[in-house]
């Protein structure tokens, strides 16, 4: 895999919208690099921390059959 990937290469991996994906940048879910300095075109993820995020959310099957979790208990299903 690349180790920078463009935004259009990061929607094919999260079904996220472009503001979407700036936003989890921001939140520091996604790591960018930025050549031109920060906030400046073209801006790159680092297929690691692309990686990484995909790992905090993903939900283990037995988890949904945990009661405790339930809809109105479950509190951090999405770990990203």
């Amino acid at each position: 895999m690349k180790k920078l990937l463009r935004i259009d290469e990061v929607m094919t991996t999260l079904p996220y919208s472009v503001s979407k994906i700036y936003e989890l940048i921001k939140e520091g879910k996604l790591i960018a690099a930025c050549p031109n300095g920060v906030g400046k075109k073209p801006i790159f993820i680092t297929s690691e921390s692309l990686e990484a995020y995909v790992e905090r959310i993903v939900v283990h099957p037995d988890e949904w059959k945990d009661p405790e979790l339930s809809r109105d208990k479950r509190k951090v299903i999405n770990k990203g």
